[in-house]
């Protein structure tokens, strides 16, 4: 469960980052690319 809140902000801080600096999209893929591997193995 904590694990789950943790990545939850993560993934909160990282829109909040997107909205804020669409132009810098690219250098957050990898990030977004990462979190949603780690969502995939926390559904699975």
């Amino acid at each position: 469960m904590d694990k789950k809140v943790r990545l939850q902000i993560r993934v909160l801080l990282l829109i909040v980052k997107l909205i804020s600096g669409i132009h810098l999209k690219e250098e957050y893929q990898q990030d977004l690319d990462g979190i949603r591997d780690q969502l995939k193995d926390m559904t699975e």
